[in-house]
């Protein structure tokens, strides 16, 4: 019996208030949780959580259904939309951002790529970033092989191979691996200027003497014949292209392909008629491999002005442990803005040359100079009335110019006041002023370090320029007269003023 205490008297309590405690009781029991704050409240199978939600089984917390970021995920309780479960954590999870933590079941938000190795999300590689096979760099750039730097497609002169292609509008020379603005064959006209290696100038400079570097072929059976094209290097900074034919004889009978070094006492003396004398050492009777052969070059008058060493690979037979030969050759130079097809014609002339030369006697025997019915080209000047452009040797497509505001080196259109000079002399001195067009009120002076187009005070010994013709050839190089040992040059990629 229920009972009730007043006081000391002891009273039965009425059946219906029983009836509903326990009613209250079973409710409290059995019911869902509330649905305020309902998302981590505590449940079991009992104590149902109610409709959008459901019970983790080994957590016996309340979480939405399916699950939102951050909660609680298993095998039977799926993520929402655009979530995945995360391994290890067993966590909903959205794609990752910049620099989040990413994994097979982590994946990176759109545009993102997992990073491997860091196991980060990040964004593609902006120009000079680092990029890998899991970083890959952004639209329009690519990963360069060995720097793995994002780079921008080359523009012309840039370095290019198969991991840094050329921009629109050029190609890639494969021979020489920079971007050149036409396909480069034997009539091209950037052949020339392209293979032009800054390293090889400096040191024909250095040395005080003219460098050729060449390749060719070669075939001898008593007589003997070859022919070889490559880049020759001035002392004074001359840069071409050449062909050489030769005709002779050889003790040995071979065919091999070859590379050769020729140093010789000056630009004049490279090109043009010659006499070439080679000795090498072989292995007697049948020979396959490499050989080398060392060859002193004779003008046609019998003097010494040069030699030549050739690295060579083929097969032959030589009846001696020795070669031996004398071979009439004809050199031709494609200056470095002349149109290479120019040597296909020439060189066919030369055939014809070297094959008359190689029918006289030798210098020894008669020294009798041939006639090479060449004129030296006349000096080169700058004209002091009109206006001119200002174009590079070594990149014929370039031309000093203002158009962005500063003074550079670079392509132009041909409408360009900004690239267009006029040669003003310095009255009662052989040095010019260089005003521009476009502003008449700029002119290329070095007063405040750098090359640069501004205004300047008319007694500026740094705004004087000296215009030097370079010997045999139609160009110049243009000089400072405050600072003599400063010419105008792009060496480097751009224009400056220095030794």
């Amino acid at each position: 019996m229920i009972t009730s205490f007043t006081g000391n008297v002891h009273r039965p309590l009425p059946l219906y208030w029983v009836l509903c405690g326990l009613a209250i009781g079973a409710l409290a029991f059995f019911s869902p949780v509330e649905l305020q704050g309902q998302v981590g409240r505590g449940c079991h199978v009992f104590r149902q959580c109610p409709n959008g939600y459901s019970c983790h089984p080994i957590i016996q917390r309340c979480y939405n259904s399916p699950r939102r970021a951050g909660q609680p995920c298993s095998a039977g309780y799926s993520c929402g939309s655009g979530l995945r479960c995360e391994a290890g954590s067993q966590r909903c999870r959205g794609p990752g951002g910049v620099g989040d933590p990413c994994h097979a079941t982590r994946p990176c938000g759109p545009g993102l790529r997992c990073e491997a190795g860091s196991q980060r999300c990040r964004a593609p590689g902006r120009e000079g970033d680092s990029c890998h096979a899991t970083r890959p760099c952004g639209r329009g750039l690519q990963c360069e092989a060995g720097s793995q730097r994002c780079r921008a497609p080359g523009k012309l002169g840039d370095a290019c191979h198969a991991t840094r292609r050329c921009g629109d509008g050029f190609n890639c020379q494969t021979v020489t691996q920079k971007c050149v603005s036409e396909p480069l064959n034997l009539n091209s006209s950037a052949l020339c200027s392209s293979i032009r290696v800054p390293g090889l100038a400096t040191a024909a400079r250095d040395a005080g003497a003219t460098m050729s570097y060449g390749a060719g072929s070669t075939g001898a059976f008593g007589g003997a014949a070859s022919i070889e094209t490559g880049a020759v290097y001035g002392q004074d900074g001359e840069f071409g292209c050449f062909a050489t034919v030769c005709h002779g004889i050889s003790l040995d009978a071979s065919v091999s392909n070859f590379a050769s070094l020729g140093v010789y006492r000056s630009w004049r003396d490279f090109s043009g008629a010659s006499i070439v004398t080679q000795q090498g050492v072989s292995t007697p009777f049948i020979r396959v491999g490499p050989g080398f052969t060392t060859g002193q070059v004779l003008s046609v008058n019998g003097q010494l002005v040069g030699s030549a060493n050739s690295f060579s690979i083929g097969a032959g037979i030589s009846p001696v442990p020795f070669q031996v030969g004398a071979l009439s050759c004809y050199t031709v130079v494609a200056q470095a803005n002349e149109r290479i097809n120019a040597l296909s014609s020439r060189v066919n002339n030369a055939r014809a040359q070297s094959s008359a030369t190689a029918q006289q006697p030798t210098p020894r025997v008669n020294p009798t100079p041939q006639p090479r019915n060449r004129q030296p080209p006349a000096p080169a000047r700058l004209p002091t009335s009109g206006f001119v452009r200002i174009q590079n040797r070594w990149k014929p497509a370039e031309y000093l110019h203002n158009e962005r505001g500063t003074l550079v080196s670079g392509q132009i259109q041909s409408a360009w006041w900004s690239a267009q000079w006029i040669v003003a002399p310095v009255q009662g001195t052989s040095f010019v002023r260089l005003r521009n067009r476009w502003k008449p009120n700029e002119y290329v002076h070095i007063e405040r370090g750098p090359a640069r187009s501004g205004p300047i005070d008319m007694r500026w010994w740094s705004a004087m320029w000296s215009v030097e013709p370079v010997r045999g050839t139609q160009f110049v190089r243009i000089r400072n007269r405050w600072k003599p040992n400063q010419y105008l040059h792009i060496e480097r990629g751009r224009l400056e003023a220095g030794a």
